[in-house]
């Protein structure tokens, strides 16, 4: 069966995209308040940050988790800057909208719209394959 170009995220519910926005949007917050901050970015972080919000938007189920953990990392870095006081408000603001951006993985429609991609992929993988007779 040939798949049309659309995009895995449209036609979802705005609950889901409203959480697909929230890491996009927690990297942002991140990267350009440390290019404030110091003048510079992590070309890691930069990496990580278009890593997530891609994998997100095709909605790959790895990649969720990657996220979550990834998210995880990040806050406990930022938990560690906030309690050495280096810039303690901005840590524990970035640190918010990360745990906001990996809470929202949880949600259930987020859990069911990348459960669902999951098991279309595998549908589509099934029905791509040639039967051998």
């Amino acid at each position: 069966m040939h798949q049309t170009g659309r995009s895995p995220i449209s036609g979802l519910p705005m609950e889901v995209l409203i959480c697909l926005a929230l890491t996009p949007m927690a990297w942002l917050l991140y990267l350009v308040s440390e290019i404030m901050r110091s003048g510079t970015i992590s070309l890691v972080q930069l990496g990580m940050a278009g890593l997530c919000s891609m994998v997100l938007f095709g909605l790959r189920g790895w990649g969720r988790w990657l996220c979550v953990v990834y998210d995880a990392l990040m806050i406990a870095a930022l938990a560690y800057q906030a309690s050495q006081g280096q810039g303690a408000a901005l840590p524990v603001v970035q640190g918010a909208a990360f745990a906001l951006a990996g809470g929202s993985l949880f949600w259930p429609a987020t859990r069911r719209a990348f459960g669902q991609a999951a098991s279309q992929s595998e549908a589509g993988a099934i029905q791509g394959t040639p039967h051998s007779s």
